[in-house]
């Protein structure tokens, strides 16, 4: 099944209801809705203080409503954010795990999220019991989307994290 949503930076939805929100696509009894968090005042009434878009990561909830009798198997690692800017390549963005997200806000300055990680010989990674990274870990997790079966009749909203730099502006063109 495949699902196109323009996704709209447009704030002031009805957080309750996902089919109020700009970016939506119903198909198969399957209510597929995205509303990003392009604001760093609404970032932060929902991640606190420090927000993924400070690091330039945009965080789009993501929400799911099966109205169907059976489960639906669902598969995170398929969704793309898709930037097709006028006069520009297009782009897939792959959503970030929320472990590459939390380095990325404890290390401002690296690593590179966007860029595949090769392991720089001699350095070992940075350890996660780093209390700031707790701290960004526990403010995260929970408001992040994971699961992988919708169950019937039932809505779950969570959020992905794309990396797009200082381009938040590209997300008007974005699906």
């Amino acid at each position: 099944m495949l699902l196109a949503l323009t996704v709209l930076a447009a704030p002031g939805y009805a957080q309750s209801d996902p089919a109020s929100l700009p970016a939506k696509d119903e198909h198969e009894k399957l209510l597929v809705a995205a509303d990003p968090y392009v604001q760093f005042e609404r970032a932060k009434e929902v991640f606190g203080k420090k927000t993924p878009l400070d690091v330039g990561i945009v965080p789009i909830e993501v929400i799911f409503r099966n109205d169907n009798d059976e489960p639906i198997l669902l598969n995170l690692e398929s969704i793309r954010l898709l930037l097709n800017p006028r006069g520009g390549d297009r782009q897939q963005l792959e959503p970030l795990a929320l472990e590459d997200v939390i380095e990325k806000m404890v290390n401002k300055g690296g690593p590179n999220v966007s860029m595949p990680r090769a392991p720089i010989p001699g350095r070992k990674p940075k350890s996660h019991s780093d209390k700031e990274y707790q701290k960004l870990e526990s403010a995260l997790r929970p408001h992040a989307l994971d699961i992988n079966l919708l169950p019937p009749k039932k809505t779950v909203r969570g959020f992905l994290f794309f990396y797009v730099g200082r381009g938040t502006a590209w997300l008007q063109y974005a699906s």
